[in-house]
This record gives C-alpha cells, structure tokens and sequence, in this order.
C-alpha cells in the first residue's frame, strides 16, 4: 500500500479534495506543494494514528506485512539486545510503529466496531466493498481523483473513516466545518455517480482517539451537501483561472486590506480595575 499510496499522491495532474483544501487556504502553498514542488510535507502524528486505524479497519488481513510494531524492551540487557535483533530482522521492509500509538488505534477500532452501525463496515467487510481504490473523472474540464475509504456498489454507498479529538455531535460539525468535510462528501459522490451511475450515500464514521474511544455515525444534509457541491466549483474554476494566469498571489497578499474585529471581541477585557 505504502508504494501505490506514494503513486497516488505524486499524480498532480489530476486535482484531489484535499489539494482543493490547499488551493483554499494559500495558492502559493498550492504552487509550491503540487506545481513547483518545492514544500514537502510530513506526517503528523495524528495522521499517522487516522492511517493505522484505517489499514485495521478496514485491510487487516494486510496489516502484518505492512507494519510491524516496536516491541519494548531493554536494549541494554543482553536479552534486550536479542529480542531488538530478532525484532529487526523480523520488521525488515515493514514500517514501524510506536507500540503506544498501536494500541490507541486498535480502541479506535473497537469502538468502531461495537457501533450499531459501524460495526456493519468493520467487523465484516461487505462482499463487495472497494477499499481505497482511486477512481479519476473530470469536473468543469478539470481532470479529478479520488480514493474514498470504502465504497459498497450494492448498498450504493460510500464510508469514510474519520478520527478526531471529539466525535460528539456539535464537536464533529466544527471539524466538517474548519475541514471542509462537507466538500469531500460532495466531492466523493459525483466520484461515484460518474464511475456508477447511481447517487451513493455518504456516511462519516467518527472514533474518539482518546478514552472513552467513543464512535459515531454522521450523515450530511441536503444543504450541507449543496454548499460543499457549489465550493468544489468555485474552486475548481479558481484553479483554472491561476493555471491560465499562472497567478498564485492570494487576494488578501496585495494591496491594503481593511480588518475589523470580530463579534466576540470583548472592548472592557483591557479596562483597568478601581
């Protein structure tokens, strides 16, 4: 997977939702990320935990000989020293992974799995669930892609694994909010229509990365769906325009621009006490 996942990323000449992201946030990110290549981005430790969770998830058949996980022990003591050389030979060629985090991605995916619903996707894959399997079509003359986590053809549906710091109903609408999750879904079901025929649900399976580990299972509404539809065009016409103009200046990195402080701003959290 680490192979093919590296392939697919290095495919720039097809737009993603999460290049779209970038193009949002900074065109000079953009430019330097996916164009000139000259910003290379690392792995956080979180997406490293939202990548274990997804390969136990959903491809744990594969998971040994991808991984393999940092045993603890005394390198210092002669058995220590023995047990770390068995465990690098055995580990040769497989990425490795911090005991810690491996345990913190297996609660997730317990939790995911004793969900009403969840446990639908995860403790037995559907006959004929596509796992992580890139799919390429055009929008507005834009050359796309996609990789959703799981798509079900005969449920005509489409789930995405999610990890978060809070998975509660009011905390997750903030995450589709501030990462434009509402643009994904959107983005992954013309994915599917175009490469199906049919209109596929879309379903967010949320785990908490910290105890209690608690999931959930989101839906997003008509509207919600609508406004990440009309976002993805905005978008992908700005990318057409800054590759035409080859102009990758954000709007607010020229001239003058006026601010004004916001709503909550508090005018008496300054004031002196008598």
């Amino acid at each position: 997977m680490g192979v093919e996942n590296d392939r697919y990323h290095a495919n720039t000449a097809r737009i993603s939702n999460s290049m779209l992201s970038v193009l949002k946030r900074s065109p000079q990110e953009f430019l330097q990320t996916f164009i000139t290549q000259t910003i290379v981005n690392e792995q956080s430790s979180s997406m490293a935990l939202g990548e274990l969770v997804h390969s136990l998830a959903l491809e744990p058949d594969t998971f040994s000989s991808r991984y393999a996980v940092v045993p603890k022990c005394d390198r210092r003591t002669t058995e220590g020293k023995i047990a770390w050389a068995e465990f690098q030979a055995e580990a040769e060629g497989k990425q490795l992974v911090d005991g810690d985090l491996y345990q913190q991605a297996c609660e997730c995916v317990e939790s995911l799995s004793n969900h009403d619903i969840g446990r639908n996707y995860i403790n037995e894959l559907p006959r004929d669930a596509v796992i992580e399997v890139p799919i390429v079509f055009d929008w507005l003359g834009v050359p796309c892609k996609c990789r959703p986590d799981m798509v079900v053809p005969s449920s005509e549906l489409i789930i995405d694994i999610k990890t978060t710091k809070d998975a509660s109903p009011k905390a997750f609408c903030s995450s589709v909010s501030a990462f434009g999750y509402a643009r994904q879904a959107a983005f992954y079901k013309l994915a599917c229509r175009e490469k199906y025929g049919e209109d596929f649900r879309f379903l967010f399976l949320a785990v908490n990365t910290s105890a209690p580990y608690e999931s959930a299972v989101y839906e997003l509404d008509d509207q919600s769906l609508a406004i990440g539809f009309d976002e993805i065009e905005q978008l992908l016409i700005e990318y057409k325009s800054r590759i035409a103009s080859d102009d990758w200046v954000a709007n607010w990195s020229s001239g003058v621009v006026n601010l004004s402080l916001p709503r909550w701003y508090d005018k008496h959290v300054f004031a002196l006490e008598g």
